[in-house]
């Protein structure tokens, strides 16, 4: 991005750029401010008469600077206000969203993602199980599972609970990088999750006996974890997510691409 920057009539600093693309280059001058903490959340933007003038550009140029970040939720504007933009914190959300119309228009498939957890998941839980002090993680886990146990009659919260169960390993693994990967599954898998839960409503009694072998494994995993078996817990829970994606994929042609629109 080219500036030069100059002063305003009050003394401040202006920065100017030169770009046909000027809108995108504001966007990203106030996208990496808000990322490095220069706008903390909540933050409000000056108001528009100073951003103009900080960054010599027309209120047009501007306020389409605005709605890139507005689609990208790091801001949200106050329509009828006086008061400029509220500065919102990046969400994973917004990249899972994305993450998944690519894997789509790629062509992947549902077993691709539903395995990838096959990966994920189980490196996670042997993590957490080298940890020397796993007391606190296994309590977290239990508590967990004591929010799901209730709910194995209930499909429509079952799947949610226990993929709660899911984030929670992955998380307590310490691994930004594996955790945002494992959010942005979500949104695909979610996608998905729909048709298991009208064939356990179309078969309850098989339903609740899926939703008890999952409430058992983690309950299981927890007890590995807890033992700090690490191999053993790690296989254990891999088996059990395997075993998870057959009946995701139950009834589905392997080669079916994902979708996320159907």
């Amino acid at each position: 991005m080219t500036s030069t920057e100059g002063t305003t009539s009050s003394g401040g600093t202006t920065r100017q750029l030169h770009s046909p693309k000027m809108a995108e280059l504001v966007a990203a001058d106030v996208r990496r401010r808000i990322v490095v903490g220069e706008l903390a959340v909540d933050d409000t933007l000056p108001a528009e008469p100073d951003l103009m003038s900080e960054y010599g550009v027309s209120r047009g140029i501007l306020r389409e600077a605005l709605r890139i970040l507005e689609s990208e939720s790091l801001i949200e504007l106050r329509r009828g206000s006086r008061l400029g933009a509220s500065v919102r914190a990046p969400q994973a959300r917004v990249a899972a969203q994305y993450f998944g119309l690519l894997l789509q228009w790629r062509g992947t498939t549902l077993r691709d993602v539903v395995y990838s957890r096959a990966i994920l998941e189980p490196g996670a839980v042997r993590e957490i199980t080298s940890f020397r002090k796993r007391a606190p993680l296994v309590k977290e886990l239990s508590e967990c599972v004591g929010h799901v146990a209730p709910a194995v009659d209930d499909f429509s919260r079952f799947g949610v609970l226990a993929w709660d169960f899911s984030k929670l390993l992955v998380q307590l693994a310490g691994n930004q990088t594996l955790t945002l990967q494992h959010e942005m599954l979500e949104e695909v898998i979610n996608a998905h999750v729909a048709r298991v839960e009208a064939r356990f409503n179309e078969s309850p009694t098989r339903g609740v006996k899926a939703n008890t072998l999952a409430l058992r494994a983690m309950e299981r995993v927890i007890a590995l974890v807890d033992a700090g078996d690490e191999q053993v817990a790690e296989d254990y829970w891999r088996r059990h997510i395997v075993a998870v994606g057959a009946t995701m994929q139950e009834g589905i042609d392997e080669t079916v691409r994902i979708d996320l629109f159907g």
